[in-house]
């Protein structure tokens, strides 16, 4: 064995020749082969700590002085090319990772799996290919936004993509989360910049008015309601300004592995396809004792919102986590520590609870977030009056909600993590390469519900 691990070949041994190191010893590579292509490894984005799972990692590289990521993944064979196909068929729409190539990565002339490196008693749905994704934009974390105004801009975003994907593709991303929502500098067209433009969308969203003119008092409300969406056209307007003179950056979502073709036949994967448990949404929770319920785009839409709810508590700022305070020891405890169907039951139970009393968290949001707390209740009241079919009437409140947050709440002036004076000036910036512990852990490392309802 000695003499084999000194003298044997690299690949044999278990090293990945596609990957060229600084030194054998060194942590991190410093090229990666796409192909025949070699990039060059300027950081590293994210890595997935579990030792069983899809072994995820995701790399900035660059080649020809243009940026890519490069991600990095074991994916079961029924899955194969799944997310690939995906990226290639919505590839036109903003807001998602442009695929450049899909590769299956090749060890000594062969496809790397799991069963060729070693032998084992598991099915062959269990058996995992290594694939390699190059892809643009190079997107930031959501935690590096640098404004209240931003953060919902980013959202609004999200909700647009998410209901495109549903309604143009007819794709369910299916794990809508903080680590899969990330923010990017768009490449807007000056074409695309027009106020027309603008407000020609919004009023095609809106639908029509009633102009029967039977009753005074009908005409009265009409014209509050025309007033109220010429506030959303105008916020709008005023947001994409914004964006295209690159005061905000664009929203942009990720990791289509979870997602759902409603094109196609779900393909039976075992493992976790639930997504990331404290963004899950009432419904599934509530269902996992029951074998699990059929997922919908509202289902996405509801984790949008927890995304906002996750970003007021857990964050002091812009890119500051609280550092005197532990999620375990926070109204997001139960968020993070569910480990059987019962606690599953129990968060969606709570998140119930939070549709008709939003204060629950509202009043644990940190000082540089008390401006959001109106806007963040009326999205929670808003997920209590969900229609269970009409999910574009679901979206569209909840967008206007954002838009409404977007032009009406003022910044806390003159915020900075020295001057904030409930003690959270003793912060943390986010660690470049590894997500915070409870982050990972309430995603993959956890316990989780025995039922596991697979959707890849």
């Amino acid at each position: 064995m000695l003499s084999f691990l000194a003298f044997g070949q690299l690949d044999q041994i278990g090293y990945d020749t596609t990957f060229i190191p600084q030194q054998l010893s060194s942590p991190h590579p410093c090229a990666i082969y796409v192909k025949s292509t070699v990039y060059d490894v300027i950081d590293q984005i994210f890595y997935n700590f579990v030792i069983h799972g899809r072994g995820t990692a995701c790399w900035h590289v660059c080649h020809d002085k243009k940026n890519y990521v490069i991600k990095d993944s074991w994916t079961h064979v029924s899955c194969l090319s799944h997310e690939a196909d995906i990226l290639s068929k919505i590839w036109e729409l903003k807001g998602v990772p442009q695929l450049i190539v899909a590769w299956t990565v090749q060890i000594g002339g062969s496809d790397d799996q799991t069963d060729v490196r070693h032998w084992s008693l598991s099915s062959s749905s269990d058996i995992q290919v290594h694939c390699r994704l190059l892809m643009q934009p190079v997107g930031l974390p959501l935690s590096d936004f640098k404004s209240i105004h931003e953060l919902l801009s980013v959202l609004i975003d999200i909700l647009d993509t998410n209901m495109a994907l549903f309604e143009k593709f007819h794709v369910l991303h299916h794990d809508i989360s903080v680590n899969n929502t990330m923010i990017y500098v768009a490449d807007i067209p000056e074409s695309e910049g027009s106020d027309d433009e603008v407000c020609s969308s919004e009023s095609s969203n809106n639908g029509g008015s009633n102009n029967d003119g039977s009753h005074h008092s009908e005409a009265l409300s009409n014209e509050a309601v025309e007033n109220q969406e010429d506030k959303h056209v105008q916020w709008d307007i005023e947001r994409w300004k914004q964006i295209w003179a690159g005061i905000l950056h664009s929203g942009l979502l990720i990791d289509f592995d979870y997602m759902t073709n409603l094109d196609q036949t779900p393909s039976s994967v075992s493992g976790d396809c639930t997504g990331m448990i404290p963004f899950m949404s009432t419904n599934i929770l509530l269902n996992y004792k029951k074998g699990g319920t059929a997922h919908t785009t509202s289902n996405d839409l509801e984790s949008v919102v927890d995304i906002l709810v996750w970003m007021c508590i857990l964050y002091a700022g812009p890119g500051m986590l609280q550092k005197d305070k532990h999620v375990s020891n926070m109204v997001l405890k139960p968020w993070v520590t569910v480990a059987n169907n019962l606690d599953a039951v129990n968060l969606g139970a709570i998140k119930a609870t939070l549709k008709s009393d939003p204060s629950i968290v509202t009043n644990k949001f940190t000082p540089f977030f008390k401006p959001l707390c109106p806007i963040v209740d009326k999205l929670l009241m808003q997920l209590g009056q969900f229609s269970a079919t009409d999910h574009r009437l679901n979206y569209r409140a909840l967008r206007n909600i954002l838009l409404e947050g977007f032009g009406m709440v003022e910044e806390v002036p003159n915020w900075s993590a020295a001057k904030d004076v409930y003690s959270y000036g003793l912060l943390q910036r986010v660690e470049k390469h590894k997500l915070p512990l409870y982050v990972t852990s309430a995603r993959h490392e956890s316990p989780r519900p025995s039922h596991q309802a697979c959707h890849c």
